[in-house]
């Protein structure tokens, strides 16, 4: 039986297969059991050794998701800040079950560009490349430390501290000569990850559109479309080896001709349609989110399969550089719901019924400045990064004839939608 592949809505996507399959691999998640059901309709729009060989002593080279990107010495694990490699998990094996020396460096880069200051549109000053600030470069950091620990020389010792982390934030806001946000950076030194002091805090979801620190104290049902055809286009992220189809790193999230799939130049993804915008006012003093990033949301379906996608953004008030001010992209998730229980035993959903769902995002660790806000996105696609969800249901790899999903955030007393955000208190150093 053959299925007519129909046309996107913007050209370039027509030279793309149709909407794949295959589930998101990327991301972690976990889901509860439905809690209870709606009737249809009535939907209220809102806001819009095991590295084996090396048993004495590990670096780890990790990058988080975009931002920091963590360094790993010694198993030679290399994984980069705007890269899609860094998982609490990962680093958290070798930190438990290690009993050597264990090393972790969470640095601001794309994958393999370790030596730059910037990632994507957005420059981090000039104490983010590794070379000349944690060693004099990769190298040399790498030969010290299998100097030190496999042959027992008194080689340098560049990473003292169990944790080395770079905490992005705190530039001018400003655009540098080479045209690049001014976002700033600093690292610092730490003893455990995720950081002991970290509180994690959670952000709750309203019906106008905001972020606060207390559950909604109304329901609301905020709606919003899935359109296979429409994609939101991927702008930035943790990406390796997407070009040129989509760029690694920060950017502004606003479609620009560059854009793969955009389809209105110059419109901010915060415009869509298909995108729920929830943020904060803005801040009054400094905020320090450094950690794993968790969204707890109570969504139903008009579908038996749909995606949800969540995205942590810096949002720079407006400027004399940047007059619309600066949504810049930190870290993302996403869930295809039918694997809400399990990626071992998908299940579709009952339409219209309510599901408690978690999405698990990549570590961050970010200074957001007073004036700046923090904001949540919740769509349900991110195309090139994640291939397409047809709303269908159709196994994994199966072509079908896509359909629009007509998606809910549900909030309230009785579900409380939020994202938890590890909140790090002032220090120095």
């Amino acid at each position: 039986m053959s299925v007519a592949v129909p046309a996107f809505a913007h050209p370039l996507l027509n030279s793309v297969m149709a909407p794949l399959l295959s589930p998101p691999s990327s991301v972690s998640s976990k889901i509860r059991k439905p809690v209870t059901s709606r009737p249809a309709g009535g939907n209220a729009f809102c806001g819009k050794r095991s590295v084996r060989s090396l048993r004495r002593s590990i670096m780890l080279l990790v990058a988080i998701p975009f931002v920091p990107a963590v360094a790993g010495v010694g198993g030679s694990t290399v994984r980069y800040s705007y890269e899609p490699r860094l998982t609490k998990d990962v680093t958290g094996q070798f930190i438990v079950t290690k009993r050597g020396p264990v090393k972790l460096i969470l640095g601001p880069w794309t994958h393999g560009q370790r030596s730059v200051s910037y990632a994507g549109d957005v420059d981090f000053g000039p104490a983010a490349p590794l070379d000349g600030n944690v060693a004099p470069d990769y190298t040399a950091m790498r030969t010290a430390w299998f100097d030190r620990h496999l042959r027992g020389l008194d080689a340098p010792e560049h990473l003292p501290s169990p944790v080395k982390i770079f905490v992005m934030g705190g530039g001018s806001g400003r655009r540098t000569a080479e045209g690049r946000l001014d976002h700033g950076g600093r690292w610092r030194d730490e003893m455990d990850w995720p950081l002991p002091d970290a509180q994690p805090t959670a952000f709750h979801l309203q019906g106008d559109g905001s972020l606060a620190t207390k559950p909604s104290g109304r329901a609301a049902d905020c709606m919003f479309l899935a359109d296979p055809l429409n994609p939101v286009p991927t702008i930035g992220g943790a990406i390796a080896s997407g070009e040129p189809l989509m760029v690694a790193g920060a950017f502004d999230q606003r479609e620009t001709a560059a854009v793969f799939g955009a389809s209105e130049p110059g419109r901010a993804l915060a415009d869509r349609p298909d995108v729920l915008v929830f943020q904060t006012p803005a801040l009054t003093s400094p905020l320090e989110v450094t950690g794993p990033i968790k969204a707890r949301l109570w969504v139903s379906s008009s579908a038996v399969d749909t995606d949800i996608t969540v995205k942590l953004i810096d949002v720079h008030p407006p400027s004399a550089d940047y007059p619309q001010g600066y949504a810049m992209n930190l870290t993302h998730g996403l869930l295809r719901l039918r694997f809400r229980d399990s990626f071992e035993q998908p299940v579709l959903m009952t339409p219209h019924e309510i599901y408690e769902i978690e999405i698990e995002a990549f570590p961050t660790s970010n200074l957001f400045a007073a004036g700046h806000r923090i904001r949540l996105d919740i769509a349900s696609s991110n195309f090139p990064h994640f291939d397409v969800n047809p709303n269908t249901g159709a196994p994994a790899g199966e072509a079908s004839t896509p359909i629009v999903a007509h998606n809910v955030i549900h909030l309230g007393p009785d579900r409380p939608s939020r994202i938890v955000l590890p909140i790090v208190p002032e220090r120095g150093g």
